[in-house]
C-alpha cells in the first residue's frame, strides 16, 4: 500500500461554547516516507483526530499500521521522533472519570453486585432541601457535603442549586436553569435515549439530577461532569450519592449548557448500557468522549 489517508474530525472543545462544536470537513493526507503534517491552530482551538486506513475494500489480517501523532513549532506531525502532544487538564479529568467506571465495571463482574433500584425518600418540590456528597476531584482536595435547594423539576429531570453559591454575575439564575431543564426533557433526553438508550434509575424515581455547584468551577477545566460513583453507596466503593446525577457548574456561558447537559447525560447512559444492563466493561475513553461530543 503506497499511500495512507488520514481523516480528521475536528471537534472545537475548549475555546467555543459547547454548543458551537463544529465538525471540520474529512480531509485525506499522503505520506511521505511515513509522515505527513496538518497545520491545526493549537493556541485558538482544540481538535480531536480521528485516523483510518483509506482502503477499505481489501482484507488483510497480517498487515498492520502504527501511528504517531506529535506536536512540532506550528504543526503536528506524524513523526515519534518529537515529543507528543500534552493532555489539557480536561482530558485528565475526563481520563480519571473514565477510569472509575471501568474500576467498577471489574468490580461488578467480580462480585456480581449491582445497584438495584429503590425509591428513595426525598420530596421533590421546588423550594426542598437535599444534602449531596461530592467527591474529592482535582481542586476539591476533600469529599464535600453540599446542601442544595431543588430549584426546577420536570418529568425527566430535577434541578438543585448549592445553598453555598457564592455572589456573582456570571451565576445563572433559576429561571435560566428552570428553561434549561424543560429543554433538555422535551428535546434533548428524546434524542440522547433513541440513539443510545435508557439512562440508570437506581432511585427509582423516572428522572435524572443535575446538581450546579461552584466546587465544579474549583476542580478545574471542566464545566461538568458526571461521576459512576454517586450510583453506589459508600459500602460498594461509592460516594453514597445513590443517585443518577450530574454535577454542573453554574457560571458557563448560557448558550453552552444545551450541549453540556446532553455530553454528560451520554456518559450516565453509557454507564448503564455497558456496566449496569450488560455487566460488561465500561466504553473505551476515546469513544465515550467522541460520543459525547
Amino acid at each position: 500500500m503506497n499511500r495512507m489517508f488520514l481523516s480528521v474530525m475536528l471537534l472545537f472543545i475548549h475555546t467555543l461554547p459547547v454548543n458551537a462544536q463544529t465538525l471540520g470537513t474529512p480531509i485525506s493526507v499522503t505520506l511521505t516516507n511515513g509522515a505527513g503534517t496538518l497545520n491545526l491552530d493549537l493556541t485558538n482551538n482544540d481538535y480531536e483526530l480521528i485516523l483510518y486506513s483509506g482502503q477499505t475494500q481489501a482484507t488483510d489480517t497480517t498487515r498492520t499500521y502504527n501511528y504517531t501523532v506529535s506536536l512540532g513549532t506550528t504543526t503536528a506531525l506524524l513523526n515519534p521522533s518529537i515529543f507528543p502532544i500534552q493532555a489539557s487538564p480536561r482530558d485528565h479529568f475526563e481520563q480519571i472519570l473514565r477510569q472509575k467506571e471501568q474500576d467498577f465495571a471489574q468490580h461488578i463482574q467480580q462480585t456480581g453486585w449491582v445497584p438495584a433500584p429503590q425509591k428513595i425518600a426525598q420530596s421533590q418540590q421546588v423550594g426542598s432541601t437535599r444534602t449531596f456528597t461530592f467527591g474529592k476531584f482535582g481542586g476539591v482536595t476533600a469529599n464535600q457535603t453540599v446542601t442544595a435547594t431543588l430549584v426546577a423539576t420536570n418529568t425527566r429531570a430535577v434541578a438543585y442549586l448549592d445553598n453555598a453559591l457564592t455572589a456573582s454575575e456570571k451565576n445563572i439564575t433559576t429561571a435560566q436553569i428552570e428553561a434549561m431543564l424543560n429543554t433538555f426533557s422535551n428535546s434533548t433526553y428524546n434524542t440522547i435515549t433513541n440513539m443510545y438508550g435508557a439512562p440508570s434509575d437506581v432511585d427509582n424515581d423516572g428522572k435524572v439530577i443535575f446538581l450546579y455547584t461552584h466546587l465544579v468551577d474549583r476542580v478545574g477545566g471542566v464545566a461538568g461532569f458526571y461521576a459512576s460513583s454517586s450510583l453506589f453507596p459508600t459500602n460498594q466503593g461509592g460516594d453514597g450519592n445513590v443517585a443518577d446525577m450530574m454535577f454542573i457548574s453554574p457560571t458557563q456561558a448560557l448558550a453552552s449548557y444545551d450541549a453540556l447537559l446532553a455530553h454528560e447525560f451520554q456518559h450516565l447512559i453509557s454507564f448503564n448500557q455497558h456496566v449496569l444492563i450488560q455487566k460488561g466493561d465500561a466504553e473505551e475513553t476515546w469513544l465515550n468522549e467522541g460520543l459525547s461530543h
